[in-house]
């Protein structure tokens, strides 16, 4: 398996799609703006998204030598089989759910500080970076530094 040529070939699809999404947006934000295309705000994003497209394809084609798009998804599936088994996936899964949950459930029901201390508390003891203990403490100063910085330095509203 030619790993450089499979990544190659995986980052430029992703970055092809991303590019289209850009280039897209960029064509939306001028439509509501109105006005000219070029002289809009959304010129900036249709320029990049399509500077974005355009290396991403020569990625693609790159990537495609040596083999063509058969070898490539033959060795995408062969990638996808050891990924789906591997005990690092399932590590990095549950650390992406508890980040989820950080996000979009603990910042609904309660303040900025007390979801941070729960979320640092949480993912230092699922990863067992460090003892119960200095874990608690860790992530109080950690909370209480972003608290005292940001909210009493320069008076920034934390969510």
């Amino acid at each position: 398996m030619q790993t450089n040529k499979l990544f190659d070939f995986m980052a430029s699809c992703v970055m092809i799609a991303l590019g289209i999404y850009v280039f897209f947006a960029g064509v939306a934000i001028n439509k509501d703006v109105g006005g000219i295309y070029y002289d809009g705000p959304g010129f900036l994003p249709i320029i990049l998204g399509v500077a974005l497209t355009g290396c991403s394809l020569l990625l693609l084609f790159a990537s495609l030598k040596d083999g063509g798009l058969d070898a490539r998804m033959a060795e995408m599936r062969v990638w996808g089989r050891e990924k789906a088994h591997s005990k690092d996936t399932a590590i990095s899964l549950i650390g992406m759910a508890i980040m989820f949950i950080y996000s979009f459930v603990l910042f609904k029901l309660l303040p900025f500080w007390i979801s941070s201390f729960i979320f640092l508390v949480g993912i230092m003891a699922y990863l067992k970076a460090t003892r119960l203990l200095r874990g608690l403490l860790i992530s109080a100063c950690t909370v209480a530094v972003i608290v005292v910085f940001f909210q009493v330095g320069f008076r920034v509203q934390l969510p």
